[in-house]
C-alpha cells in the first residue's frame, strides 16, 4: 500500500476544503476593511447638524438664564441680540455674570455667539470666546411681547431693553447644495 504522502498533486477532497475555506477567509476580510473605511467615514464626515443643535442648546442655556444685571439689559434686533447670562469665567473657575451677543453677517453667511465675563468687559482684554454658525441664511430673531391684556404679538426688535416672553430664531442652512429651514422658540421665564 502506497502512503498517502509520497503523492504529487492534491486529491479532490483537500480541493473541495480548500475552494470552500478560500471565499469564507476573503468574505471576512472584506466585511473587515469595509467596517473600517464606514468608520473612518463617518468620523470624518461634517457634523454640521451637530454643530446646529450644539449651537442651539447654548441658544436655549442663555435665554433660559437671562437676567437684568447693573447697567446691562436685553437688546434685540432682528439680527443681533444682547443679553446677561450666566458664563463661565476661567479665572473665577465657575459661572458669573456675563454679555452674551449673538450677530448674524448676512455677507459672510455665518452667526456669531460671543460671550464675555464680567471683569473682561471692563478690562481691555480681548479674550472672548466666540463661536461661529456657517452657512446661514436669512436669519431673523423675533420677540413675543405682551400687547395689550391677553394680546401678545411677534415682533422683529425688543420693546426698549424690556425683555421678552419668548425669543424665536429662524434661519435656513445650506446642506450639500440643499436649504433646511430651522425655527426654534425659547421661552423666558423671568419676562414681565
Amino acid at each position: 500500500m502506497k502512503s498517502l504522502w509520497n503523492k504529487k498533486g492534491f486529491s479532490i477532497i483537500e480541493a473541495i476544503l480548500v475552494s470552500a475555506i478560500i471565499p469564507v477567509v476573503g468574505l471576512a476580510i472584506y466585511s473587515t476593511f469595509n467596517s473600517g473605511i464606514k468608520i473612518y467615514q463617518r468620523i470624518n464626515r461634517n457634523l454640521a447638524l451637530e454643530e446646529i443643535n450644539l449651537f442651539l442648546n447654548d441658544f436655549y442655556q442663555d435665554l433660559r438664564n437671562t437676567f437684568d444685571f447693573n447697567d446691562w439689559s436685553f437688546k434685540g434686533e432682528s439680527e443681533r441680540l444682547e443679553l446677561v447670562s450666566l458664563v463661565y469665567d476661567p479665572a473665577f473657575k465657575t459661572k458669573i455674570p456675563g454679555k452674551i451677543i449673538y450677530l448674524y453677517q448676512a455677507d459672510r453667511k455665518r452667526l456669531l455667539r460671543q460671550q464675555f465675563s464680567y471683569p473682561q468687559i471692563y478690562s481691555d482684554a480681548d479674550e472672548k470666546e466666540t463661536k461661529i454658525l456657517e452657512n446661514i441664511y436669512n436669519l431673523k430673531f423675533h420677540y413675543y411681547y405682551l400687547k395689550e391684556k391677553d394680546i401678545c404679538v411677534w415682533q422683529d426688535t425688543d420693546l426698549y431693553g424690556k425683555m421678552p416672553k419668548a425669543v424665536k430664531i429662524e434661519f435656513e442652512w445650506l446642506d450639500n447644495s440643499q436649504q433646511r429651514a430651522f425655527v426654534y422658540n425659547v421661552f423666558v421665564p423671568i419676562a414681565d
